[in-house]
Order: structure tokens, then C-alpha cells, then sequence
């Protein structure tokens, strides 16, 4: 839900640190490097045509930096490294997309607080404006 105002970028970047989590993992685990990737691209919220091969192509993921990274150490052979190396620069981005967004909807928060008394206080004071007039 990429779309979502508050949660789009914290859902995206908790997809790719899902992905580089996950794919680092089978590396780790013995799993050949393609098919570590095209696994994990299954499970978290990937491209399917995600594959080491499909990494190795600098224009198809430019919108990532995480995978445009990726791209470029699965090209000199060290996707495996760099697969562990944004496991735990990952970590951090999500951080700071959940701060951003508790910060954003913290505002929201305000702003709506504060209209609501703003009403409340102008509902109060409307009637004895009238009864002034009346007399």
C-alpha cells in the first residue's frame, strides 16, 4: 500500500528491508545467490522479473538505491556482501521512515485538535453574541 498517505513509505521500506533480510538469510544459508533473490523477491512485495540477472541492469531499478547497489556488486561478482552490507544499513532507513511518519501524523493530530477547539470555543461564544443583539 505504497499509496497510503502516512504508511506508503514505511510500508516500502519495510518490503525492501523484508526482501534484503530474506535473500541475505538463504546466502547465508547455502542458497545460490539467484535463486536466494528471485525467492525473496516472491515473498516480500518485489518485481517478480527481480533475479540477478535482471540486477545486473542498472536502468530497470534506478528507482531503488538499494538495488541499483545491488546491481553494481552483483556485476564485480559481490552480490552476497552486499547483500549482508544493506541488511544493516536497511535498518536505520526504516527508522527514520517510522520517525517521519509519526511526525507527520503527529501534526495531523494537532492540527485537527486544534480546529476542534477553535469550533468549540466559536460554538460556545456564538449564542451570547445573539442574546447581546436581541436586547
Amino acid at each position: 500500500p505504497s499509496w497510503l498517505p502516512f504508511i506508503g513509505t514505511v510500508s516500502e521500506t519495510y518490503n525492501t528491508g523484508l526482501f534484503l533480510n530474506f535473500a541475505h538469510l538463504l546466502c547465508e544459508s547455502g542458497v545460490d545467490t539467484d535463486v536466494a533473490i528471485r525467492e525473496a523477491a516472491k515473498i516480500s512485495a518485489q518485481p517478480d522479473s527481480l533475479t540477478l540477472s535482471a540486477l545486473m541492469d542498472s536502468r530497470r531499478f534506478a528507482h531503488s538505491k538499494e538495488l541499483s547497489a545491488l546491481g553494481i556488486a552483483a556485476r564485480l561478482g559481490q552480490a552476497p556482501v552486499e547483500l549482508a552490507h544493506q541488511c544493516d544499513e536497511h535498518a536505520s532507513t526504516l527508522a527514520l521512515a517510522l520517525i517521519r511518519s509519526r511526525d507527520r501524523m503527529s501534526l495531523l493530530l494537532k492540527l485537527t485538535l486544534f480546529v476542534f477547539v477553535g469550533l468549540l470555543i466559536i460554538a460556545m461564544y456564538l449564542p451570547i453574541f445573539k442574546m447581546g443583539a436581541i436586547a
